[in-house]
C-alpha cells in the first residue's frame, strides 16, 4: 500500500534561501518526509542517481541546466518520479510544455497550493488547478503553439536564468534589442519574457 505522504520530496531552486524556507514550511504539513534540496537541474540529476526521490518540485530558470532539459531528463531516467514544476514565471505559455514533458503540476511561487498538489501529484500524478485548467484553455484556444521547445527557446531561458540583460541576449543570439524589448510592453520584467517568449515571434517553437 502506498504511503500517505511521499517519503522523499526533491526540492530545486538556484535560491538557497528559498529552498530552505521551503523546507520548512513543507515539513509543518508532511512531518513524515525527508526532503533533499538542489541548486540546479544538473544537481538534481545527480542527486536522483543517489537517493530515491518520490516527487520532485522543480524551479525552470537555473544554471547550468535548467528546468525544462531537468525535466525531460528525469522522465526519461527516473519514470517514477512525479514533477511538480514551481516558478517566479507566468505559467500561461509554459504550463502545456511542462505538461506534455510529463510534469504533474504547473505553479507559481506565491501559490497556497503546495501542499495540495503534492499529495495529488504522489498519489494520482497530476493536480491541475484552476490557473492551470485557465492556461491550457488559452493556449489551445489560440492554437498557436506547439511542442516540444526548441533549442533557441532552452538557449533563451538559459540566458535569462544566468541574469543577462536583453541587451546581451540581443548580442548572443543574433536578435534586435528592439525586438526583444518591444515584445515585452506587458511584461513588468525580464523574467516574464520567458512566459511570453513562447507565443512571440523570438522563439520559433515548432
Amino acid at each position: 500500500m502506498k504511503p500517505l505522504q511521499p517519503k522523499h520530496i526533491l526540492l530545486v531552486d538556484d535560491h538557497v534561501l528559498f529552498t530552505k524556507a521551503l523546507k520548512k514550511l513543507l515539513a509543518l504539513d508532511l512531518p513524515e518526509t525527508n526532503f533533499y534540496t538542489a541548486a540546479n537541474g544538473k544537481e538534481a540529476l545527480d542527486m536522483l542517481a543517489q537517493h530515491p526521490v518520490d516527487v520532485l518540485v522543480l524551479d525552470i530558470s537555473m544554471p547550468e541546466m535548467n528546468g525544462y532539459d531537468a525535466c525531460i531528463a528525469t522522465r526519461k531516467n527516473y519514470p517514477d518520479t512525479r514533477i511538480i514544476i514551481l516558478t517566479q514565471h507566468n505559467t500561461e505559455f509554459l504550463t502545456p510544455h511542462f505538461m506534455k514533458q510529463g510534469a504533474g503540476s504547473v505553479l507559481q511561487k506565491n501559490t497556497d497550493e503546495l501542499v495540495e498538489a503534492i499529495q495529488s501529484v504522489w498519489e494520482t500524478g497530476r493536480y491541475i488547478s484552476n490557473k492551470m485548467r485557465s492556461d491550457l484553455e488559452k493556449i489551445y484556444d489560440q492554437d498557436e503553439v506547439s511542442l516540444p521547445l526548441t533549442k533557441q527557446a532552452r538557449e533563451l531561458i538559459s540566458h535569462i536564468s544566468q541574469g543577462k540583460s536583453s541587451k546581451e541576449i540581443a548580442t548572443l543570439m543574433c536578435l534586435s534589442e528592439n525586438t526583444i524589448m518591444l515584445k515585452q510592453t506587458h511584461t513588468r520584467n525580464t523574467d516574464e519574457l520567458v512566459s511570453f517568449a513562447f507565443k512571440i515571434g523570438l522563439l520559433n517553437v515548432n
